[in-house]
């Protein structure tokens, strides 16, 4: 019975208190590429797109970034409630969305994200996701 009131003790007064949202968006992520590491705010993470068994990792400032990592790591670690994997092949930042649209003379769609040169695919799978997430 104690072992019991102790537990209890320990998960309502001994947790971390919630912070707020923007708090966590504003953490850095670093970026590995071979040896060298540079740190990354969240909030300027605008898409992740795949390159072979790496990542290209596109921000805010029009720039973009090479990563080691595989897109499924990029998805397990992101914040879901900002990014969605939109593709096979990329990640979205809900945030940044400016326009989605229809690929020139197909059926498909595609989003275009803040300075970004290169349109993110959309599957047809998650147009529906994509849609509800946007509020449309």
């Amino acid at each position: 019975m104690q072992i019991a009131a102790l537990i209890a003790v320990a998960r309502t007064e001994g947790a971390p208190t919630a912070r707020p949202p923007d708090e966590d968006f504003s953490v850095p992520i670093y970026l590995r590429t071979g040896r060298s590491v540079r740190g990354v705010p969240l909030a300027e993470i605008t898409a992740i797109r795949a390159d072979g068994d790496c990542s290209q990792i596109f921000l805010s400032n029009g720039s973009h970034l090479p990563d080691d990592r595989p897109m499924k790591w990029w998805q397990s670690v992101l914040p879901d409630a900002d990014f969605l994997r939109v593709h096979r092949s990329a990640i979205a930042n809900m945030r940044s969305i400016e326009t989605l649209r229809r690929r020139s003379g197909r059926q498909d769609l595609e989003l275009l994200v803040d300075n970004t040169v290169v349109p993110v695919p959309v599957s047809r799978a998650m147009a529906a996701e994509v849609r509800r997430r946007l509020g449309i």
